[in-house]
């Protein structure tokens, strides 16, 4: 059975269509919601020391947050964990690549 779910239980083309408009959805639902709440998410940031406040001269500052941003350590800590999230996708993809397709 061809496309569908066969002996193997492979799932539909559609099937991963409609989980990728779900994801979509859901992606859009939660970015709403932290806009809802991006002050209370800030006074949060503040509370743990994962942002600094004004007054610190931050050097890269979030945008309406009232001037509270990152300071050197934070952007060198959020860059190390972008190319590490990178590098590791990068090595899923290469390393799926070479196995091949799924049988």
């Amino acid at each position: 059975m061809q496309g569908g779910r066969g002996a193997g239980g492979n799932i539909m083309d559609d099937d991963g269509f409609i989980l990728l408009v779900i994801g979509i959805i859901a992606a859009g639902a939660v970015a709403g919601s932290i806009g809802l709440y991006w002050s209370k998410c800030v006074e949060w940031m503040l509370e743990h020391d994962l942002v600094v406040p004004a007054s610190a001269a931050p050097i890269v500052a979030l945008p309406s947050a009232g001037g509270v941003g990152l300071d050197v350590a934070r952007v060198a800590v959020v860059a190390g964990v972008a190319l590490l999230t990178l590098v590791g996708a990068i090595g899923l993809g290469r390393r799926a690549i070479r196995r091949g397709p799924v049988s």
